[in-house]
């Protein structure tokens, strides 16, 4: 098929190249070229609709009920499928960039309104019958966790300070390195399923550090030990 173009509609096509301008199909403005997405396809190497054209069909579509659907079972079916690799990725991300990631996290919760709506969210969350279950299940399958967040929090409540770090960055140690630990001091009878029954005690007193030594000294692995709980608690009374 053969199309007859006019010399004038080249002549007017070349005149709006050199100009560095284009119109637009859709709002049929004419734009500078660098308000068009490139397309090596096309004769003049981009696309015949704008960037805010484009912008705002990609908007419509993605508010279609129909497309947030299959936008979540393509999502869910692509991770079943590389749920390792996905994993893995995320991982060695996180790791590389580490110290931006929580750069970021301690300026987000910085801010007091985001700290007080997360804090209400947490315990509507909690409060909710639905959710109790869940709170519930990850709290017993997960008693190491409880107790790594509870160390923290007990030591900023005994001086008066608030969070303004990750867990791991305070403490300096996961969950898994603290239960690791306490694992090896185990004495007869103890586990995390009785975990209540034992309780983490800190050799040196928490109450004799100064409140402005850093928690992760406070907190060191090597200052923490698993007391039964009678056991620790005459220790306290002793002190």
């Amino acid at each position: 098929m053969f199309f007859i173009v006019s010399d004038y509609t080249i002549l007017i096509y070349k005149r709006k190249e050199i100009n560095n301008m284009k119109k637009c199909r859709i709002c049929g403005l004419d734009k500078e070229l660098k308000d068009f997405h490139k397309k090596k396809s096309s004769r003049d190497g981009y696309r015949n609709e704008c960037k805010e054209c484009v912008k705002d069909i990609q908007k419509k579509y993605k508010e279609d009920p129909t497309f947030i659907e299959k936008r979540k079972q393509y999502d869910k079916k692509r991770y079943d499928e590389n749920r390792e690799e996905i994993l893995e990725y995320k991982k060695q991300y996180h790791e590389d960039n580490k110290e931006k990631i929580n750069a970021k996290k301690r300026q987000y919760y910085a801010n007091d309104k985001v700290k007080n709506e997360h804090n209400a969210w947490m315990r509507d969350y909690q409060k909710d019958p639905k959710n109790k279950e869940v709170v519930y299940r990850y709290r017993n399958n997960n008693p190491h966790v409880i107790a790594w967040r509870s160390i923290l929090y007990r030591t900023l409540n005994q001086f008066g300070k608030e969070k303004q770090f990750s867990t791991q960055e305070s403490l300096g140690y996961s969950a898994d390195e603290l239960k690791s630990h306490i694992e090896t001091l185990f004495t007869e009878g103890m586990s995390w399923d009785n975990h209540g029954e034992w309780e983490i005690d800190h050799i040196f007193p928490l109450s004799k550090f100064d409140p402005e030594t850093p928690v992760n000294i406070v907190n060191s692995l090597q200052n923490l030990q698993p007391l039964w709980k009678e056991e620790n608690r005459s220790k306290s009374n002793n002190q």
